[in-house]
């Protein structure tokens, strides 16, 4: 599956700063914009993979895989 969900700055800082919530999310992927930087999660296999990046289209390319 390469659909990849947004989430809200806040929630995606929530997750971040409580990487047991990662754990109870769907294994899916995740994108937010958080302040200038976008924001990749990817919970496709239940690891909860995290990347920063300064552009949209860079982080979607990763978060796609």
């Amino acid at each position: 599956m390469n659909e990849v969900k947004a989430l809200t700055s806040p929630e995606m800082e929530k997750i971040l700063n409580n990487t047991s919530d990662y754990k109870k999310m769907p294994y899916e992927r995740y994108l937010a914009k958080c302040g200038k930087e976008f924001v990749g999660l990817d919970n496709s296999t239940g690891n909860g993979w995290v990347e920063t990046f300064g552009s949209y289209t860079a982080c979607l390319l990763w978060v796609k895989g």
